[in-house]
């Protein structure tokens, strides 16, 4: 069974960040993409079938995302990956903190619990 240390575990996260927004953020960094320190050589984030990777990837805004053009930031972009190892190849799954993305970009976002027009309507007619 894989654990995070195995750097085919390290590798198999790194590859699949770089290929899925490696386009839009861009590093020349090797060392950009990294596992937390406190979680490269524990066990306590798996079990028997499923790891969790825990990583950041530093980088910059170089490609257009979200229809925003580059911007040449500088970002530190967090996540988590699970790796399911269940079937005969490992499924990922990425858990990427896209609000933190965008903070970062300068992008303001306003988050209301979204409403029905009728529930609206009764709230403002009282």
């Amino acid at each position: 069974m894989p654990t995070i240390k195995d750097d085919n575990t390290f590798g198999l996260v790194k590859g699949d960040i770089l290929d899925v927004i490696g386009n839009v953020f861009t590093s020349d960094d090797d060392d950009a993409f990294d596992v937390a320190d406190e979680f490269r050589d524990s066990e306590t984030i798996r079990n028997t079938d499923l790891i969790a990777v825990p990583w950041t990837y530093r980088c910059y805004h170089t490609g257009d995302f979200q229809g925003l053009f580059p911007t040449w930031r500088e970002l530190t972009i967090e996540g988590v990956t699970v790796i399911d190892t269940r079937g005969a190849a490992p499924m990922l799954r990425r858990y990427i903190d896209w609000l933190g993305v965008l903070t970062q970009l300068g992008v303001d976002v306003s988050l209301r619990l979204p409403v029905t027009e009728e529930e609206y309507n009764r709230e403002n007619d009282s």
